[in-house]
């Protein structure tokens, strides 16, 4: 009989300790990996081929059963990336970590946004799963759309569906075991069937790999900096020349206009932003995006930061890392 991580879904192995599953015994039900994170914080690194999660989404895309997409509200680039992955109809969409947003931001205004996009979706949700934030809704609608006792839960490393599942375990079922959670990416290795009650059974695959995420870069002291842990405080600067500013030694952005603006970036209350002139050389040898802002835009970094351009504009950016820097409508 195949053993799995209860944390993890990977199948459990005592035979090398350098491989993925790896237990000192066979009668432990978490690998070392998933103790070492939940215990102690320890994160080790492991490669997840795209292929294989594309296998599991053949998988579901060849089911009738209820999808829930799962997308953190700092990687919304991730939905068309994701919706376009599922081939079905009834796919409930959940906007999670509102927690981090300002509470200024309604609900309302991030469910338009998204039902503007067109994405054939059965509903949207905006959840805050460490907040318990609309929990018993989810509930609800995933009993109210569901086509049988199995109910898959999708989205990209590090969306917020395993910290879901476990509220939803805590909430709604008797078992006392917990999926690991943690800010790193690839947390979920392999499908983690996990039975709530005798009506329904969630399935928590593991995330599709961002190639593209800046997360990818960054050793464990960087992403504390950058993770989203507390509610973000928009940080506005007043422009009216060209300056410069330069986030965590890893992004530069380059106001160009001589009008009178603002910028209003949205991360990290732990990111550390340098305002400086344009002169200054820092990062400008690094891979530099241009944009021709028309008022009310958004650069993103997924999982890292928006910058909003209320006014029209032109900026560049520059970034230390091979990551996707897009232009899209403004968010909030």
């Amino acid at each position: 009989m195949i053993k799995k991580c209860l944390g993890c879904g990977v199948k459990l192995q005592d035979k090398d300790d350098t491989s993925c599953g790896y237990v000192s015994s066979m009668d432990k039900d978490l690998c070392t990996r998933c103790f070492k994170i939940k215990h102690y914080n320890e994160y080790k690194r492991v490669s997840f081929n795209n292929s294989d999660y594309l296998k599991i989404i053949n998988g579901i895309n060849g089911s009738n059963d209820l999808v829930v997409l799962v997308v953190s509200l700092f990687g919304m680039g991730d939905l068309l990336k994701l919706r376009g992955l599922i081939k079905r109809k009834n796919v409930l969409l959940l906007l999670s970590k509102k927690d981090i947003f300002p509470k200024s931001i309604k609900d309302s205004k991030l469910i338009s946004y998204v039902k503007n996009l067109n994405l054939d979706l059965l509903d949207v949700i905006v959840i805050s799963s460490v907040k318990d934030y609309n929990i018993d809704k989810v509930y609800s609608a995933i009993m109210n759309y569901k086509n049988s006792d199995k109910v898959y839960i999708v989205g990209i490393t590090n969306s917020g569906k395993s910290t879901l599942i476990n509220k939803l375990i805590a909430r709604y079922s008797l078992i006392c075991e917990e999926v690991t959670c943690s800010m790193y990416p690839n947390t979920t290795l392999d499908n983690i069937y996990i039975k709530l009650n005798d009506e329904l059974t969630l399935v928590d695959t593991p995330g599709l790999f961002n190639e593209k995420s800046i997360v990818n870069y960054l050793n464990v002291e960087e992403l504390k900096r950058v993770s989203l842990k507390n509610r973000i405080k928009p940080r506005i600067y007043q422009l009216s020349r060209p300056e410069s500013f330069i986030i965590n030694d890893m992004v530069r952005v380059d106001y160009l206009s001589n009008t009178r603006s603002s910028l209003i970036f949205y991360l990290s209350n732990e990111a550390k932003i340098v305002r400086c002139g344009v002169n200054n050389p820092k990062l400008k040898d690094k891979k530099m995006y241009s944009f021709k802002m028309i008022a009310n835009k958004d650069i993103v970094i997924d999982d890292f930061f928006f910058v909003c351009a209320p006014e029209k504009c032109d900026l560049l950016v520059y970034v230390n890392y091979e990551v996707d820097v897009y232009e899209r409508d403004r968010l909030i």
